[in-house]
């Protein structure tokens, strides 16, 4: 009689339904997919022409994204400039739009846009997308580099 009950939770444990499955690997390929909250931070671009420069960009909360380059030929100091600046907006499944903005008289107005898909490979942040309808992969490093850091080394103007 013990073993009645025990036969009768195994043959229950193994009843499910399809859904269960398909509800399960939806959540697994959601959960795949970049989101903004996954890419704040600071990342290093690989540059490939010089070893004596480096470009880090540092994507914020509100979606702003701050480029700062670094020359040693040119002095010990990061440079930002003020008349450029890009935005990045989820578009949702790993989709992004990056809005290229130039500073007119004050006013801030978009001079390009395109859209990437973003992909994280361990440490790394995957961009693709098309520039000039020829597709692109670049891969940027995550940094520790905090964005205060920069600006205490800003070159002076």
């Amino acid at each position: 009689m013990r073993t009645l009950p025990i036969i009768l939770l195994a043959t229950l444990a193994g009843c499910g339904s399809d859904s269960d499955t398909e509800n399960t690997s939806l959540q697994e390929e959601q959960a795949e997919f970049v989101t903004f909250q996954d890419i704040i931070g600071t990342w290093k671009s690989p540059l490939e022409d010089d070893s004596s420069e480096e470009e880090y960009t540092v994507i914020k909360a509100n979606g702003h994204m701050i480029d700062y380059s670094y020359d040693s030929n040119f002095g010990n100091c990061y440079e930002t400039f003020d008349s450029v600046m890009s935005t990045i907006e989820d578009l949702g499944q790993g989709n992004f739009k990056i809005r290229h903005l130039e500073k007119e008289d004050d006013v801030y107005e978009e001079y390009s846009s395109q859209i990437v898909a973003i992909a994280l490979s361990g440490n790394d942040l995957v961009f693709s997308g098309t520039e000039n309808d020829v597709p692109y992969t670049q891969t940027s490093f995550a940094s520790d580099i905090l964005e205060s850091d920069f600006m205490a080394a800003l070159c002076e103007e």
